[in-house]
């Protein structure tokens, strides 16, 4: 058993020594390879989803997983296209302390964006751009742009199970986010009254922040499973540090005293059991509401030009809503999931901007278990999520097309 677990914990670090981004613009929050499954793990016993679900688990535990998210965006007219590939890692922890008592601990990423390399520019770059080729600084074209952007936010998560009854669990703990992004830029521009010509951009940034959360998991009987769980807002001050051998940008940056915080996540969770004579189905739906208004989540557009100042103040809430089933055969080592996910980011599109749309999307997700042994599982999953692009602000054309790949393995002792 300890070769086994040994195997496990080196394999974690393994999936971990790669540099490992998530999405593609900030998102709300990125799931694991298990989530995309069935897109209902919020009901089913999880560290990360649903915590208080593990005060029925018999034994401890350590699931570790990685998603390869595929990406293919085009936004703004006409530059804007960008191909990204992301690795996602995740590993849960959890010990039982006695019969009624436990601990758990999980990192994560829970937002963020990928690696995109916009070889002919972006919204963001011809934002930059405009500004030296305005008619009242002397005119001029862009000769070329090029932008390289990334995010990630991990986060790692701590927290107690206790077991009220045979009918009850709940959890409570704290999440701790780290928040980097960076931004690679090049504008050339012909504007005989501004130099350099070629403009070059390096930004760095970085911000933390803490929050806790509180789950609560209900089992009447064998048939029904309910769970609620919350995670509060986490306020997120972002500073920066600059390079670029063009004063005029340096000035338009906004250093210090930039927002982007994360918003306050509640999710409610249900699951009906079928037992049949040739097996187990499990019918499961979640409903998530982002609480961005409410908890006064605020976005800070970094680049101010002159007098504009193009602050956020706050989103419109947004929720996502699923629903899944899973498919467990009479004496099979295999587990069969099935799911379908319907996310609105931002409920009131008209607070977000062209550097941040908002847009709704649906996501079908397929996956399977594979019971190795009494010990150790393997988990295998795929998902596609189509977007509609006709819910962007700013009348921008996007598009976007996202597929992942997901494995993983949990192993119990």
């Amino acid at each position: 058993m300890m070769k086994i677990f040994m195997r496990v914990l080196l394999l974690s670090i393994v999936l971990f020594s790669f540099n490992c981004w998530a999405g593609s613009e900030i998102n709300n929050s990125n799931h694991t390879a298990r989530y995309f499954r069935d897109m209902s793990s919020s009901i089913d016993p999880d560290v990360i989803y649903n915590p208080a679900g593990m005060a029925f688990e018999e034994r401890n535990s350590i699931a570790v997983g990685i998603q390869t998210i595929f990406k293919d965006y085009c936004s703004g007219n006409p530059a804007g296209c960008a191909e990204g590939v992301s690795l996602v890692p995740d590993l849960s922890v959890h010990y039982r302390y006695s019969d009624n008592l436990s601990f758990t601990g999980a990192y994560y990423i829970v937002a963020g964006g990928g690696e995109l390399d916009f070889e002919e520019g972006n919204a963001l770059t011809q934002a930059i751009g405009a500004n030296f080729t305005a008619p009242s600084v002397g005119g001029g074209a862009i000769t070329q742009q090029n932008i390289i952007v990334e995010a990630v936010y991990h986060a790692l998560k701590a927290g107690i199970v206790y077991k009220a009854s045979d009918n009850i669990g709940i959890a409570a703990g704290i999440m701790q986010v780290f928040g980097t992004k960076s931004i690679e830029a090049t504008i050339g521009h012909t504007n005989t009254f501004i130099s350099p010509q070629l403009i070059n951009l390096n930004m760095d940034q970085d911000a933390s922040g803490m929050t806790g959360f509180a789950s609560i998991h209900y089992k009447p009987n064998k048939l029904w499973d309910f769970a609620a769980n919350f995670t509060g807002p986490v306020r997120l001050d972002w500073s920066s540090d600059i390079e670029t051998n063009s004063p005029a940008i340096e000035t338009m940056i906004r250093k210090d005293d930039v927002r982007e915080d994360l918003p306050a996540v509640f999710v409610l969770g249900a699951k009906r059991n079928f037992f049949t004579d040739n097996g187990n189905f499990e019918l499961k739906t979640n409903l998530t509401y982002y609480l961005q208004s409410d908890f006064g989540v605020i976005w800070d557009d970094i680049f101010a030009v002159g007098s504009v100042d193009n602050r956020q103040e706050s989103f419109g809430d947004g929720y996502e809503a699923s629903l899944g089933g899973t498919w467990e055969p009479v004496n099979s080592k295999l587990k069969y999931y099935a799911g379908y996910l319907y996310s609105n980011p931002r409920a009131d599109i008209d607070t977000t901007s062209k550097f941040k749309p908002s847009l709704v999307s649906s996501t079908l997700g397929l996956g399977l278990d594979y019971k190795l042994n009494d010990n150790v599982t393997l988990n295998f999953g795929g998902a596609a999520t189509f977007y509609n692009t006709e819910t962007t602000s700013g009348g921008d054309e996007l598009s976007r097309r996202t597929y992942a790949l997901g494995t993983g393995l949990q192993y119990h002792f």
